[in-house]
């Protein structure tokens, strides 16, 4: 199964990538707002700002229910993405899309429980039905 690559595509003068990546984490909480900017970083790497790296493989390390039952195991990956726009030294305007994974999320839900996870109630509500107790918030 896959899972989201961390890219930026930008359209016009082309920005280092890591930096539209850099400030979206800023903006979004997954990188500390008092940190400092991406150039004056000395070997600190954030791996949300790894361009071409991939969030982890969605479908490994699955996890056997044991029981009675009907049971709906389930991973996502949480993406984050939006669009930029640039301006660079001598007035060059770059636009594009960055995006990137912020967070793992597995579990295992029974078709018959409710569950108050909102990713779980999604995962019943494709596996198990509309109608299923686990889909129903």
């Amino acid at each position: 199964m896959s899972t989201v690559e961390i890219s930026v595509r930008p359209e016009g003068a082309v920005p280092v990538p890591e930096e539209a990546l850099f400030s979206l984490g800023k903006e979004i909480g997954e990188i500390d707002s008092d940190a400092p900017t991406l150039k004056e970083v000395t070997g600190e790497k954030w791996s949300f700002t790894q361009v071409g790296d991939q969030g982890p493989r969605l479908g490994e390390g699955l996890t056997k229910a044991d029981g009675s039952g009907r049971f709906v195991q389930y991973n996502a990956v949480r993406t984050v993405e939006a669009d930029f726009r640039r301006t660079c030294a001598g007035g060059k305007t770059t636009v594009g899309h960055a995006e990137s994974w912020t967070l793992a999320v597995d579990g295992i839900v029974e078709c018959g429980t409710r569950t108050d996870d909102a990713t779980a109630r999604q995962a019943a509500r494709l596996a198990c039905g509309t109608d299923s107790a686990a889909a129903k918030p």
